[in-house]
């Protein structure tokens, strides 16, 4: 990679990113900072074995066509119509096999990495990251991948436990899974800084 901008996002740790993710999660301020990295190292870990497991069958098979292989369907429309309140949301998984692109947000930020010639995604477009993403989480759907750490044990109303289900945790995986599968040298998050620097999608 080249520019300094390429390597102060590569130097950017996982940890960063894993409560970025976590910040969306509703329950994140009842679990503790150390248990949550904990969990999203499980959770990274259970991407990138799935990524593993697909590298060693099909290396040379383009993302497109390991979703379709796998019986997902991929539909592209214009724009998310709950785009106010999903600001950031490029894709979406829906059960039982679909992923739906919102065509727009991507082509911008593809434009944006073109125009200013960045390198940190090496040759995948917006769009194979976003992809790749999905499809993990079809995967999950799939093979329950995330359901043995997606419950998180909190405290609540004082001194009662809680056993609650931490969406974050497959978000992680699914990013873990996009890097290790494109080889990519930063952490796919950074498509969402990219979404704010470009402002909204009005």
């Amino acid at each position: 990679m080249d520019g300094y901008l390429d390597r102060y996002l590569a130097d950017i740790p996982d940890r960063v990113w894993h409560e970025y993710l976590w910040s969306h999660d509703r329950h994140c301020h009842r679990i503790e900072p150390e248990l949550r990295e904990q969990s999203a190292q499980a959770a990274a870990w259970i991407g990138i074995s799935a990524s593993r497991r697909i590298i060693a069958g099909h290396s040379a098979v383009s993302i497109k066509n390991l979703i379709e292989a796998a019986g997902c369907r991929i539909e592209k429309v214009p724009d998310d119509p709950l785009k106010q309140l999903r600001p950031y949301l490029f894709a979406e998984f829906e059960e039982p096999d679909r992923i739906t692109v919102y065509e727009e947000r991507v082509s911008k930020v593809q434009q944006f990495l073109e125009k200013e010639r960045l390198g940190v995604f090496n040759n995948s477009s917006a769009e194979e990251i976003i992809l790749a993403h999905e499809f993990f989480h079809f995967l999950d759907y799939e093979g329950k991948l995330t359901d043995g750490i997606s419950r998180i044990r909190i405290t609540a109303f004082g001194k009662l436990k809680l056993h609650v289900r931490a969406s974050a945790l497959a978000e992680i995986a699914a990013m873990a899974f996009a890097r290790d599968l494109l080889a990519l040298n930063v952490h796919p998050c950074i498509l969402d800084l990219i979404l704010v620097h470009n402002g909204s999608f009005s």
